[in-house]
């Protein structure tokens, strides 16, 4: 029974040395990785070769970015609503007229979405319930 009990203990030491033989050379992996990924190693150099490749698309997707996310908020409100914005304008503080201002009164949602699934069209509410008072 002594000689069962120290087969399992032995044979649990080696599974721990191999799985930390194991970590071992992932841990060498993700360094080598890294140096490559962080070009100090000589295997880096693609990266270099494509430069001005890589440069090119991220600008591009950078533009295709702000275009969408400018798309995605051309129509958001500004003010919440018409005397705000009148307010604004006498405290210099807006110089757009009125026809490129969308308040959250006059805001209409996309014409996928009605009014009721519409968050901006509930901000009214939500702002009423955040702040009534008991």
């Amino acid at each position: 029974e002594l000689w069962q009990r120290l087969k399992l203990l032995l044979h649990g030491l080696s599974d721990a040395m191999r799985l930390g033989k194991r970590l071992a050379l992932v841990k060498a992996g993700m360094q080598r990785a890294m140096n490559i990924f962080l070009k100090d190693d000589v295997a880096s150099n693609i990266f270099k070769m494509n430069q001005s490749e890589l440069e090119s698309k991220q600008r591009q997707i950078v533009e295709k970015m702000k275009a969408s996310i400018d798309a995605y908020f051309h129509k958001f409100p500004s003010y919440i609503s018409e005397a705000q914005y009148r307010t604004a304008c006498k405290n210099g503080q807006e110089q757009r007229e009125p026809s490129q201002i969308t308040t959250l009164e006059s805001y209409q949602p996309p014409a996928e979405l009605s009014a009721d699934e519409c968050a901006v069209c509930k901000l009214p509410l939500f702002f009423a319930e955040a702040h009534l008072v008991e």
